[in-house]
């Protein structure tokens, strides 16, 4: 083997590990508080964010891959998925056992009823809850239509369901 091409794929191997360190270091509390506003146990959510992470480092380069981010949250909800079919139990007995941090998810809110808000969450159906976890982690309703296979009408259509259930609970949003 030629020397040049070693030093060429060690360099190239460390600059992609220094790419993913980054995402790393950025990424776990927010796809964390993604997969619990989806419905996961905070065990859970770490399990299937690991997966996660380990396919994109699998995959190669963060950079190259247009949106890891998105990436990495449809990797992880999958992940979940499969780890977890009990998503209305589930957050159930989290939050009446105390066993999920809820700091994980004040940072939205910023007041103390981040209980009611899970609850809530765990009030509305599954894919419900998956969308709306989407809108809180910040993305549009087309960013999230492309990344979970939905029209943007189908998404806009979940959410407006979505919100006027969790009006009738008296979250997210006015009461009216």
């Amino acid at each position: 083997m030629n020397p040049a091409d070693d030093e060429t794929r060690q360099a190239a191997l460390v600059d992609r590990n220094v790419e993913f360190d980054r995402f790393y270091r950025d990424e776990p509390p927010k796809l964390l508080r993604f997969l619990i506003f989806c419905g996961a146990l905070p065990d859970d959510a770490a399990d299937a964010a690991q997966q996660a992470f380990l396919e994109i480092l699998l995959r190669g380069r963060v950079r190259e891959m247009g949106h890891p981010a998105s990436y990495l949250r449809r990797v992880a909800y999958n992940e979940w998925t499969k780890l977890n079919r009990r998503l209305e139990q589930d957050i159930k007995h989290a939050v009446a056992g105390c066993w999920i941090d809820l700091t994980v998810v004040e940072d939205v809110y910023g007041r103390d009823d981040v209980k009611v808000v899970l609850e809530s969450l765990a009030e509305l159906p599954d894919r419900q809850r998956q969308v709306m976890a989407w809108l809180y982690d910040g993305y549009s309703e087309k960013e999230i239509a492309e990344q979970i296979g939905m029209k943007v009408s189908t998404v806009r259509s979940t959410v407006r369901h979505a919100r006027t259930k969790l009006r009738l609970l008296r979250i997210g949003g006015e009461e009216g």
